[in-house]
């Protein structure tokens, strides 16, 4: 009788284990930075590249459990989703956002180290903060043009 309580709760235990994002266990920060990343839905008509800033689709969600994105052209909007990390998200497709860690993303200004983060009025760009409270991430390496390592505070 013990031994069958002791199954049932190991299963009740593992069976109630949820992740809700891909949250690193085991981090390895000198040959891979430590990414967090959730999965979205592109809700928007054009498809979203790798280190596109996306906001959250909060006109077609129908509640907190709609991880809807879409992308902006609105400078310095605080409805940020993450950037699209590792891979494009398709039209109507299921991909991943990057919510946390540092990533490349598209920048369409010049960037300077620990220059704040916001959206631009281009479309999938962060650009640099009119307003720092608007901010998503930090600029940490200015490297190649147009791409830039942002470290993402969400």
């Amino acid at each position: 009788m013990k031994r069958l309580f002791l199954i049932i709760a190991l299963i009740i235990f593992v069976a109630g284990v949820a992740n809700a994002a891909n949250i690193a266990r085991v981090v390895d920060p000198k040959n891979q930075p430590e990414v967090w990343t959730t999965i979205v839905y592109n809700n928007d008509d054009a498809v979203m590249n790798p280190g596109a800033v996306v906001i959250w689709d909060i006109d077609a969600s129908t509640g907190d459990n709609d991880n809807y994105v879409t992308i902006t052209t609105t400078a310095d909007t605080q409805l940020v989703a993450g950037i699209v990390y590792p891979t494009a998200i398709p039209v109507g497709g299921i991909g991943s956002i990057a919510i946390y860690g540092c990533v490349d993303v598209d920048y369409n200004a010049a960037e300077t180290v620990a220059d704040v983060v916001c959206t631009s009025g281009t479309e999938q760009e962060g650009a640099d903060c009119t307003t720092d409270y608007y901010g998503f991430g930090y600029v940490v390496e200015a490297a190649d043009p147009g791409k830039t390592c942002i470290n993402i505070h969400n």
